[in-house]
């Protein structure tokens, strides 16, 4: 009782008894991040030398496919293990059922402190994704051109907070996600005096709506794609690397298991198209995926062989010992891939629900098996062509490529 100003609060209760060696798990996103820019994929720029250096002490998935080429249902399949057909998660609409049991509430119900540090968006506990949280906190959010550095401070001091019990962290951050302008000096790494644009705002030029399609020139693309890389630098050095500095200070290294992925990439014009959440494509679909395991084993191994972020759901339950139903999603743990003993022979699927978020942008369905990939689009109708400044590409209702041959799908 109180009088109109008053507030009403609760939380859970939060018994534990203090254990230094309690084994973490801290789950890294990176929103929008391309596998192919970081320096341990083989890009040409030094975009990402804290990550780099965690991959060299740690497993690094060369091919991991998103589930959706979009934030709100690959998230939703990387924290419940499910295809996007099994959590029916497919527009800004829809939040993922209570009866979905997440990582956080395996990782809670067995004992473990869960916390959430995210740039909301369609990561706001509105979808859902606070089930299984004792904090879920939004810090540093899309348009906040050093989103990653205010995450980072909160995140170094949950680390202390938490730092004797045993933990799961979830950490994600916009930095690297449209609009493309970090804080200076960073934002003009990779410019040269050619290039028009120190910062730049798809949504501002309408490249991720009306203009989605618009070709723009070669000098536009890589100023593009330079401010970009610009983000992960940033990103990488004020975040992962003094979250990694703080681990070690604190003596939790090598007792954390750390992951770094992504959602999904972005598109810079290779299929003749702007942005994400319009194609299932590879430079969409293809994220990082390192897991740094517990002390030292594995250390710079590499896998070849196509996973998805749905795999992370059970490959981190096991990690830490929490049994769980069979069937209980649709991933399947990578640990026997890690350890060279088994292969995977299952079909992903990566999808994109029509119209769902992008406007006028019909249905598409990915099947990928092995190194082949099989996609089949819903056709435009007349009123999705007239949405947009420039046609879209003629696409045929199928397509099939090699992934080992042509993984960037020419042909």
């Amino acid at each position: 009782r109180g009088d109109k100003p008053a507030v009403a609060c609760w939380i859970n209760p939060l018994i534990f008894r203090p254990d230094k060696s309690a084994r973490n798990v801290i789950l890294i996103s990176l929103d929008t991040l391309r596998a192919d820019h970081l320096s341990c994929y083989g890009y040409q720029r030094p975009t990402s030398a804290a990550i780099d250096r965690l991959a060299a002490e740690g497993i690094l998935f060369e091919r991991c496919l998103a589930p959706s080429p979009w934030t709100l249902p690959s998230h939703v399949s990387l924290m419940t293990g499910l295809r996007t057909i099994n959590h029916q998660v497919y527009g800004p609409e829809h939040r993922m059922s209570e009866q979905l049991e997440t990582l956080a509430e395996f990782f809670s119900r067995a004992g473990w402190a869960t916390t959430a540090l995210t740039g909301g968006g369609y990561l706001h506990p509105v979808y859902g994704f606070g089930q299984g949280f004792d904090n879920y906190l939004i810090r540093g959010q899309v348009n906040d051109d050093q989103a990653a550095a205010v995450l980072a401070e909160n995140v170094l001091h949950w680390l202390k907070r938490l730092q004797d019990r045993p933990f799961f962290m979830f950490i994600h951050t916009y930095q690297i996600h449209n609009p493309y302008w970090s804080p200076s000096p960073y934002n003009r790494l990779f410019l040269n005096e050619k290039f028009p644009w120190e910062k730049i705002n798809l949504t501002k030029m309408s490249l991720n709506q009306e203009g989605r399609f618009r070709p723009l020139t070669e000098i536009e693309r890589q100023n593009m794609i330079a401010l970009y890389d610009s983000e992960i630098v940033y990103t990488d050095e004020v975040l992962i690397k003094p979250l990694i500095t703080q681990l070690k200070k604190l003596g939790l290294y090598e007792r954390t298991l750390i992951v770094i992925t992504s959602d999904h990439g972005e598109e810079f014009f290779e299929h003749q198209g702007w942005g994400h959440a319009h194609s299932l494509y590879n430079e969409i679909l293809w994220v990082p995926l390192i897991i740094k395991p517990f002390g030292r084993q594995a250390a710079g191994r590499k896998v070849s062989q196509i996973v998805s972020l749905i795999d992370l759901w059970p490959t981190l339950l096991e990690a830490v010992g929490i049994k769980v139903k069979r069937n209980s999603a649709d991933g399947e743990t990578l640990w026997p891939l890690i350890k060279d003993q088994d292969q995977l022979r299952r079909v992903i699927i990566s999808d994109l629900g029509s119209r769902l978020p992008a406007r006028a942008i019909p249905m598409k369905v990915g099947l990928i098996f092995q190194d082949y990939k099989f996609i089949m689009n819903e056709p435009y109708q007349p009123a999705d062509l007239k949405f947009f400044e420039f046609p879209p590409p003629p696409l045929p209702r199928l397509e099939l490529y090699d992934l080992r041959h042509d993984f960037g799908e020419s042909n």
